[in-house]
């Protein structure tokens, strides 16, 4: 599975959303959706009409080197 790396600081990113609300556990970061306490990306969110930019606005996070692969 994917996740956004653990040092990074998503508050100095342009393009993350970060909910104040305490129980909102879905944050995004470029329009790719992952878990506020896991980061662990959703897999669901590239199945439908989204699915192609958020594939592509995933491969950009990959590249600035953002997202880890970690095992289940």
């Amino acid at each position: 599975m994917l996740k956004i790396k653990d040092s990074v600081d998503l508050e100095t990113l342009e393009h993350c959303y970060i909910s104040d609300d305490e129980f909102d556990q879905l944050w995004s970061c470029k329009e790719v959706l992952f878990d506020k306490d896991t980061r662990v990306i959703y897999t669901n969110q590239f199945f439908n009409d989204l699915g192609d930019e958020r594939l592509d606005n995933l491969y950009d996070l990959i590249k600035m080197d953002l997202v880890e692969k970690v095992s289940d």
